[in-house]
């Protein structure tokens, strides 16, 4: 900026994405993976800081924004590792299951985690293991709260927000099914870190986009292979603001 340094192609690079509201390859080399523009993902950055900086120094909150978090594979990873300890049950006889939540009564969501109020009487309800989630969104498909139950998108709607969800850890049975199992009138949902679904295979053998599989709740009249061919997902980020 003041001419005292000389311009580089990674400078001009990243100045010239700057001019094209985009976000330079050097912040998303050592970032989160993104496909907002510019403008939304410094304003996604900065709530992210946000949200951590408040947890830091008010403590845990009553319900986690999971979108805001670098590596949110591990952090549920850690809340079953954690149920674990505490129920004295291997880890690998735990899977999550899954309750969305309703919103709050005047129709607002649930606190975005963390992010101004760590009272649980602001929740849709308290809940004595696993975690309470915010900040889904679904892509391909609505939420109707009066069911609480997948619904078809509206016209021109590409994604809906989806209400406060209850990852609780519970014990599976010997040979039960896994989380990616589709049964008994619930859907699979397969949750992305972004919308683009694709990513690079960790040394787990997993997409690094991919989180893990919610299992929700199918509409009457339909069954798991009808959200199959919509493609239903569930994203952590949407492309724009959110």
């Amino acid at each position: 900026m003041r001419g005292q340094v000389a311009m580089s192609a990674e400078l001009e690079a990243a100045s010239n994405a700057l001019c094209n509201n985009q976000v330079p390859d050097a912040w998303q080399r050592a970032a989160y993976p993104s496909l907002k523009p510019l403008a939304s993902w410094v304003a996604n950055f900065r709530r992210r800081v946000d949200v951590l900086a408040d947890w830091l120094y008010t403590g845990q909150p009553a319900a986690f924004w999971l979108p805001g978090l670098f590596f949110p594979q591990g952090f549920l990873t850690a809340v079953l590792q954690n149920h674990a300890r505490m129920s004295r049950t291997p880890i690998d006889r735990l899977a999550f299951c899954f309750d969305v939540l309703p919103r709050a009564a005047d129709g607002a969501a649930a606190p975005a985690g963390g992010h101004g109020s760590r009272d649980s009487k602001d929740l849709p309800g308290s809940v004595t293991s696993g975690v309470i989630v915010t900040g889904l969104h679904l892509e391909g498909a609505g939420w109707d709260e009066r069911t609480c139950a997948l619904a078809p998108p509206r016209p021109r709607q590409m994604t809906a927000p989806l209400p406060p969800v209850h990852f609780r850890p519970e014990e599976v049975p010997a040979g039960g099914c896994t989380a990616g199992d589709s049964d008994g009138g619930m859907y699979a949902c397969p949750l992305y870190k972004t919308s683009v679904r694709a990513g690079v295979l960790s040394t787990t053998g997993q997409s690094t986009n991919f989180v893990m599989h919610v299992q929700l709740p199918c509409a009457a009249g339909t069954d798991a292979s009808t959200y199959v061919l919509s493609g239903v997902a569930a994203l952590c980020a949407l492309d724009g603001d959110e």
